[in-house]
Formats: structure tokens, C-alpha cells, sequence
């Protein structure tokens, strides 16, 4: 990744998770003069305050987005409710695997649904479904309104940006939980990072190519969007995906909103795109895209606090904790160049 401006870098799932770039290109498109798009909050209700203190400092109006997952964490019912109400009244919001699985009938007991590749390991896996079983059982307390709104999430959303067409994903254009556009999936991506991933015998994603089943310039094309906005994979990147010289079409993955993303910097990221080109202030890396501005912000929540909360429902020794405690101390090996 660089700042300020982007360099030419550029599934197996459950019936209620999957998708296609057709039906997404189907989809009824909305329009904003500046979104925020919110990936993987993962419940932490400081992200949320110091998201509403950004929208502050913007000029003009505003809409903000939470394309899924923005529960795990919050797995006490005081929580799960307070972060589920203050988006409903507020704000738009898409279904992420988490939303899915704790506002079924089961609530939680088919696993988390993130449909983790096979390079991630059982234990990650089985720790996941635990973390998810419990929040599906606090769910199971939360009133009707509430878990009726859940279930009423779309997969997905299509926005118009200053003529930009946006479609807004979970995962990626054929799966809610697809994993197709994470960072270590994409061709560029290099040799090491895949070998620290330990998926470097997996398939990658290609930009153009003969191979149009995993291209992502034809989904984006089928998808009617110049711009994939995703999350779910819980690293952040954005990549051009070039159709000629002068002509790109582009990929931002947050990473995670409610979670730290790269070394030594304890933040967590969103996605702003806006029909203003001015480069917002604190951009850490963006481009123009058509007729708007897209740019990857740092979510600066107070991390001290956000500890001591994740303390109080995981403590040492539970799921939560043997997965993530460490990432939030020490935070990801992903460097910022």
C-alpha cells in the first residue's frame, strides 16, 4: 500500500450467504454525497464513538454505512443491544456472517459462517464458532425489533457517489462470507506476505485474465460498479484493477473498523468515498475514482478503554482472548510502505 495515493497494484457457503454480481447489479441504487462505509466494528462500542465524532469534523451530509459484522465482542446482552439500537435508529447498515448467524433460529450453534480458507487453522476456526455461539445465546435475549431488523439485513448495497457506481459487499460479489478479495488472495500479493499467511499453494484472485470464473474486472463489470467496497477478511488493501492507460476500476477492504489493522498503530480503518476530491484530513491512503474520492480513514478509538472492556466479557483464557487479545497489544504484522 502507499499513502495518500494508490500505486498500479493494484467458495463453498451456506444458501443465506451467497450472492452473485448479477442480482448485486440488481440492486436498488442509492445515492450520497459522502459515505462511510463501516466494515468489521466486531461490537466495540468506542470504534462507534469515535466514528460519531469523525462525522463531527465532516462538512456537509454524511451517510454512513455498516457493511456487516459490526457484532462479536459485544457478547453480553447490555452491549449487543446498546451497538444493535444506535445503528438502527441512525444509521443504513448490510448483514455481515456474524448478523447472520446469531438472528437465526439457532443463533450461533452452526458456527460463526466465515467460511475461514482452508490455510486458516481449526483452532482459529473452532475458536470463532465459540466466540458466535455465545453471542447467538445473549441474541436470543434481545427483543423482537431488534432481532426482526437483523434478519432484514441485505447482503449487500449499490450506491451512487459523484457518478460513481459502488457496490457495497461483505465479503465478495459471490459470497457474504467469500474471501476472494482478501489482501492475501489477490495475485500481486507478494510471496512472503502469502508465506506468513501460510497460503501460498492457495488459488489467487486475478485482475484480467482467461480465467473469468475468479477475475475481478469481469465481476465488477457484471456487478455494474466501478468500485468494490468490502470487509470481512479483517486485513485492509485497496488495488486498481486496470481496463486501459488512462482507465481503472478499484477494490477498498477496510480491514477492520473496530479492530487494529497495522503494525504499531492501534486503529481501526473505514472507507470514505465522497463527490468532494479534496484528500480528507487524516487519509492514510486513497485515489480519485470516476467522479469521487475514495480514501481508507484511520477509526482512532480510545484503545486503552476498548482493553479494558474486551477484559470484562473475555477474559485470559477464553475464545476471544486466545485469538485476538495479542493482535490488540501487539497489533497485525501488516506494514504500512
Amino acid at each position: 500500500m502507499t499513502r495518500r495515493h494508490l500505486s498500479a497494484i493494484a467458495p463453498s457457503c451456506s444458501i443465506a450467504h451467497r450472492s452473485s454480481p448479477k442480482l448485486i447489479a440488481q440492486a436498488r441504487v442509492q445515492h450520497a454525497k459522502t459515505l462511510y462505509v463501516v466494515g468489521g466494528m466486531y461490537g466495540n462500542p468506542q470504534a462507534l464513538d469515535a466514528i460519531e465524532d469523525m462525522l463531527q469534523e465532516e462538512r456537509g451530509d454524511v451517510d454512513v454505512l455498516f457493511n456487516g459484522d459490526f457484532n462479536f465482542f459485544n457478547a453480553n446482552l447490555e452491549d449487543l443491544d446498546l451497538i444493535n439500537r444506535r445503528i438502527m435508529r441512525f444509521y443504513s447498515a448490510t448483514a455481515g456472517n456474524i448478523e447472520i448467524s446469531i438472528s437465526s433460529e439457532e443463533r450461533g450453534s452452526e458456527g460463526c459462517g466465515c467460511d475461514y480458507p482452508s490455510y486458516v487453522s481449526r483452532d482459529v476456526v473452532a475458536r470463532s464458532d465459540l466466540i458466535v455461539k455465545k453471542l447467538g445465546e445473549v441474541a436470543g435475549n434481545l427483543d423482537a425489533d431488534v432481532l426482526s431488523w437483523l434478519r432484514a439485513l441485505s447482503p449487500f448495497a449499490n450506491y451512487c457517489i459523484g457518478g460513481a457506481r459502488v457496490a457495497i459487499l461483505h465479503g465478495d460479489p459471490h459470497s457474504l462470507s467469500g474471501w476472494s478479495l482478501a489482501v492475501e488472495n489477490l495475485e500481486t500479493s507478494s510471496e512472503a506476505f502469502r508465506r506468513r499467511h501460510g497460503c501460498e499453494s492457495h488459488p489467487t484472485t486475478t485482475l484480467r485474465g482467461s480465467n473469468q470464473h475468479c477475475d475481478a474486472h469481469d465481476w465488477m463489470q457484471a456487478a455494474d460498479a466501478d468500485m468494490f467496497a468490502c470487509t470481512h477478511t479483517c486485513l485492509p488493501f485497496a488495488q486498481r484493477v486496470y481496463e486501459g492507460p488512462e482507465s481503472f476500476k478499484a477494490i477498498f477492504n477496510n480491514g477492520s473498523a473496530g479492530m487494529a489493522n497495522f503494525s504499531g498503530q492501534p486503529y481501526g480503518l473505514l472507507t470514505r468515498i465522497s463527490e468532494s476530491l479534496d484528500i480528507p484530513k487524516g487519509s492514510i491512503y486513497g485515489c480519485k475514482q470516476g467522479e469521487a474520492r475514495v480514501d481508507c480513514l484511520p477509526v482512532q478509538f480510545h484503545h486503552k478503554e476498548f482493553v479494558e472492556w474486551f477484559l470484562k466479557t473475555w477474559p485470559s483464557g477464553s475464545p476471544a482472548h486466545t485469538s485476538y487479545f495479542t493482535r490488540e497489544l501487539r497489533f497485525p504484522h501488516l506494514l504500512m510502505t
